[in-house]
């Protein structure tokens, strides 16, 4: 037997009921919450304290402002860990927010993600959040607090396919989202969509504000072109033509579309937080705001939409991005 065995056994015995001393303290962990029942001028933001490092948490709160990394504005919620929130108000209107949770112990500060939120925020849907959807009924309730509520038609199924909750699963047949919601004709739209059929059928859609009213075509769709998607807009323009690269089925994707209807009008394509097209053109809304359909050709969407989040603004690369990466989590990414 080795010198050191030997004391070793000397010192905590043979019998190797040895404890070992506890961890040091160390900070709190915590995680920074997305931001829920936005208006024009508030929103609902929060953070949960997983852990108290080994020490009390003797303050939690928010920081926010305008700008990433920004404590311009605080507040303080309590003591100790858990789940917390708050009411921000006084908010300007079409401003990006930045937000981040932290809690305090005797070893320091630690402050969980940063999550942003737009106060031009009109519509919000979130099948994950039972607010929004409990799994029963045909009432998507709008978690912006605006008042634009959809109605489920044909009965969709509810089911359970993301980490944070469940989704709407679309048959291709007739089931879509009906809202009484049209967007402006400077807007942005943003869907979490999964296709479980295929992107070669033309024309099923994932979202509509179009209509043909017999003096022509106007509003805009997205939907199933070429293993991809296209975007049609008024007269049809754009129609034949993909604005994404190949997409794969059974697979999660957000797609935000940004229209830009000041001058000569830009609209703007991002995949996953990433500018996939620009298009010089712009658009305008012809009618309200159907979710699972283009209202052309095979028009019904199949498979499952989750989230769908429309701005009466144009959020800049920065802010689609920060959105992706608020939300990408749930949807496995």
């Amino acid at each position: 037997m080795s010198q050191m065995a030997t004391a070793q056994r000397a010192m905590f015995g043979s019998n190797n009921n040895y404890v070992a001393p506890p961890s040091p303290p160390s900070l709190p962990v915590i995680i920074t919450t997305a931001a829920t029942a936005i208006t024009g001028t508030s929103a609902t933001v929060g953070g949960t304290v997983t852990s108290d490092g080994g020490e009390a948490v003797t303050s939690r709160g928010l920081v926010w402002g305008t700008s990433p990394g920004s404590t311009t504005f605080s507040t303080t919620i309590g003591t100790g860990t858990g789940t917390f929130s708050t009411n921000l108000t006084g908010l300007s209107l079409a401003t990006t927010y930045y937000v981040r949770a932290y809690a305090t112990n005797s070893i320091g500060t630690s402050y969980g993600n940063e999550t942003s939120f737009n106060t031009s925020l009109k519509l919000h849907y979130d099948t994950n959040n039972s607010s929004s959807y409990p799994g029963t009924g045909t009432t998507l309730t709008d978690l912006s607090g605006n008042g634009n509520h959809g109605t489920i038609m044909n009965s969709p199924s509810f089911t359970t396919l993301t980490v944070g909750g469940g989704v709407l699963a679309f048959n291709g047949n007739q089931q879509y989202i009906r809202t009484n919601f049209t967007p402006s004709n400077t807007c942005t739209i943003s869907i979490w969509f999964y296709n479980t059929s295929n992107y070669t059928d033309i024309n099923r859609g994932i979202f509509s504000t179009y209509s043909d009213s017999g003096s022509g075509n106007y509003g805009f769709y997205m939907g199933t072109w070429n293993n991809a998607f296209n975007l049609s807009r008024d007269n049809n323009v754009g129609w034949s033509n993909t604005v994404l690269p190949a997409l794969s089925i059974n697979t999660w994707y957000n797609v935000t579309v940004t229209s830009d209807s000041s001058g000569s009008g830009t609209i703007k394509v991002y995949l996953n937080g990433v500018l996939q097209t620009t298009i010089t053109g712009k658009t305008t809304h012809a009618d309200v705001l159907n979710i699972g359909r283009t209202r052309f050709d095979a028009n019904y969407w199949k498979g499952y939409i989750a989230k769908t989040m429309v701005y009466n603004a144009v959020l800049t690369g920065t802010d689609v991005l920060d959105n992706y990466n608020s939300q990408k989590t749930t949807f496995g990414y």
